[in-house]
């Protein structure tokens, strides 16, 4: 129990606000002797104080009296409706400490081991704050930490100190306190130094810490955490890969293995560099071993399925996909039919006999898997426009065509209708622009020293060459198009409209996306790709967004005015639809977002940086001709009502 043994609260109208140096003793007379010092103290600098003893249980410890703290100046606080000062009994007051005292913020105290702010490193200690020294205000922010305190004192590890219950709070408390950090000049460890300028207490060390400190719980310097010992030992390794010196990243990936050895990212970080060195008997060794763990096994079979891929092996890695199907989770499968889509295209050639250099090296975004389908188009446009199926280049010389993309081009590289998805990006003005998606992205390409023609449109506008319209009856009033960011955007579709997934795998998926449009009489997108493929069909669009969102579609939004620019249309003004709870076939009615200029299809494929097949010649002259004939219909149309106008005048 405490008794209250040498107290003095001042009352200071100038300043009601001050804290109350609070402490208590026990046990050892040494604790009384610093007790009367400590009085002594407060009294030479005129200072509030209450000194209690504290007489411990039989065979109470060390441990559960320097736990008794937390309950002492909790209930000292609410008690004097004051700011307090906790203060460790050997500790001393050396100079009139005030400044501290009146410091109105809500929690006050010392760095660990009393570290000056400027380049302190939580993360090197186990503990945030020395509990000494603690200056608790009266807010109520300071008022809802206390009850944090109180609670995980009476629930917390019964092993645990005042120190360790302080920091549990400090992790676990939910609001947001305000804090002094005590500057370390502010404190000496020794009678040589008391008459250093500036300091007010003078530390005290009882010598009960060590003997106890392997019985209290401990916290763990974060530094030492699992995670951010692997972060470090991973880190070290990719540094060798880097520099050449794979050998020397192979002992920290076993140590970051042996830190977690369920770890999946140590584990195939470790494989892959086993296969890299040509360890066969190590790589085998531990697959084996990786595989016999369930959570673990689905990597591995990835791991072998990316292998066969690297090594060319496209029939292994046909096999390996379908065991993916099946046993690996919904991202796995995501990703083989992704990669299977992109060997599909060396499958062809190689069935046909075509060499690599015969085939346009072509690079597409190919994430979120299986595959955005405004990327996924390229590879297939490009085959159909050929004849030749394109093979995935990500290194050399390469063509960038459909998507937003033009940021990764790189000397060397052709730019074939290609934009940029903010004005923000750099541009490479060593890449050859033949065509690109917009006015603004010219003029980005331009400012930056490139070249480039006025030559505008999204390739994707040729689609209807190489996938015409079948003409079949229309099968819903609107379609709705989501961006992959909007995919869990709650809205319910009415009678007459459709979802069209945007996320689509292989050929049949980007077809079977395409007919699903074409079976609507109109379309909303959020996707700038679902309304530049409507656009291209003659289908009723308008772009549209969910503005709440947690997720955005990347950029600035200069990419929807760019392309809008290109169609003759002034910039894009997307139809919010984060109101509407239920969309309905009526919205067809707004879909107004239609080009007022067609994009320069002969044009554009005039820049293009590869001969396209007769086939799609003849389709570009038939659209040129059919369009040629309707334009002579609405003209002899509009002339007979004139004249009809005109005659109606007359009589």
């Amino acid at each position: 129990m405490f008794t209250s043994r040498k107290k003095n609260i001042r009352l200071d109208e100038a300043h009601p606000r001050e804290a109350i140096v609070v402490s208590f003793f026990g046990g050892d007379e040494y604790y009384a002797k610093c007790a009367d010092r400590l009085a002594r103290q407060c009294e030479d600098f005129g200072l509030s104080y209450d000194i209690c003893e504290y007489t411990p249980s039989d065979g109470e410890g060390w441990i559960n009296i320097c736990r008794r703290k937390i309950a002492f100046y909790t209930e000292k606080a609410e008690e004097y409706g004051a700011p307090i000062l906790w203060l460790d009994i050997d500790g001393q007051i050396i100079a009139d400490p005030r400044r501290i005292l009146r410091s109105g913020a809500d929690l006050g105290a010392f760095l660990r081991n009393f570290r000056y702010l400027v380049g302190f490193d939580p993360v090197m200690f186990a503990r945030l704050l020395h509990p000494g020294y603690l200056l608790i205000g009266q807010s109520d922010r300071t008022r809802a930490f206390l009850e944090t305190l109180r609670e995980l004192d009476r629930t917390g590890d019964p092993e645990g100190t005042d120190d360790y219950i302080l920091q549990e709070a400090l992790e676990r408390h939910e609001g947001r306190l305000g804090f002094e950090i005590f500057s370390p000049a502010d404190i000496v460890f020794s009678n040589e130094a008391r008459g250093r300028a500036g300091a007010v207490f003078q530390h005290g060390d009882s010598g009960n810490v060590k003997p106890n400190v392997t019985v209290a719980t401990q916290h763990e310097a974060l530094i030492l955490t699992p995670e951010r010992r692997k972060r470090v030992l991973r880190d070290s390794a990719e540094a060798h890969v880097r520099a050449k010196r794979p050998r020397e990243a192979e002992p920290l990936l076993r140590e970051m293995l042996r830190v977690d050895p369920r770890d999946p990212d140590a584990t195939l970080r470790l494989l892959k560099l086993y296969r890299s060195l040509g360890w066969k008997s190590k790589h085998a060794a531990l697959a084996r071993k990786a595989e016999a763990e369930p959570d673990l096994a689905p990597r591995i079979l990835r791991h072998r399925y990316e292998a066969a891929v690297s090594d060319g092996d496209l029939a292994r890695a046909a096999k390996l996909a379908l065991k993916i199907e099946t046993r690996g989770s919904e991202a796995d499968r995501a990703f083989a039919r992704s990669r299977q889509y992109r060997l599909s295209f060396d499958e062809e050639a190689e069935a046909r006999g075509i060499a690599a250099e015969a085939r346009v090296p072509l690079w597409w975004w190919e994430r979120p898997y299986p595959g955005n389908l405004g990327d996924m188009i390229n590879p297939y446009l490009i085959g159909k426009l050929t004849g030749v199926p394109p093979r995935f280049a990500p290194k050399g010389e390469r063509v960038l065509a459909i998507g937003s993309i033009i940021k990764f081009a790189r000397p060397g590289d052709t730019v074939w209708g290609a934009g940029c998805p903010s004005a923000g990006h750099p541009i490479e003005p060593g890449a050859e622009y033949r065509a690109v998606r917009g006015p603004l992205t010219r003029r980005m390409v331009l400012e930056a020293g490139g070249a480039c023609a006025p030559v505008y449109g999204d390739p994707a506008w040729l689609l209807p060459l190489v996938h015409p319209d079948p003409g079949r009856p229309k099968t819903h009033r609107l379609g709705l198009i989501r961006h992959f960011t909007h995919r869990d955007r709650p809205i319910e579709l009415g009678e007459g409209v459709r979802e069209i997934e945007i996320l689509r795998a292989g050929r049949e998926g980007i077809e079977a996306f395409l007919d699903e449009m074409l079976g609507c009489e109109a379309i909303v997108s959020t996707s700038l790709h679902g309304l530049i493929i409507a656009n291209a069909y003659g289908i009723p669009a308008r772009l549209a967004t969910f503005v709440d969102a947690d997720r955005q579609i990347h950029g600035d939004g200069m990419k929807f005015d760019d392309y809008f620019l290109s169609i003759g249309l002034r910039e894009a003004r997307p139809f919010d639809l984060t109101g509407v709870g239920r969309l309905t076939g009526d919205f067809a009615a707004r879909c107004d977002d239609n080009p007022e200029r067609e994009i320069d299809l002969a044009a554009l494929i005039a820049a293009a940086p590869f001969e396209v097949v007769p086939e799609v010649l003849a389709a570009l002259e038939e659209r040129r001709r059919a369009k040629a004939a309707l334009r002579a219909r609405m003209g002899t149309l509009t002339r007979r009502a004139l004249a009809a106008v005109g005659a109606a005048r007359r009589a």
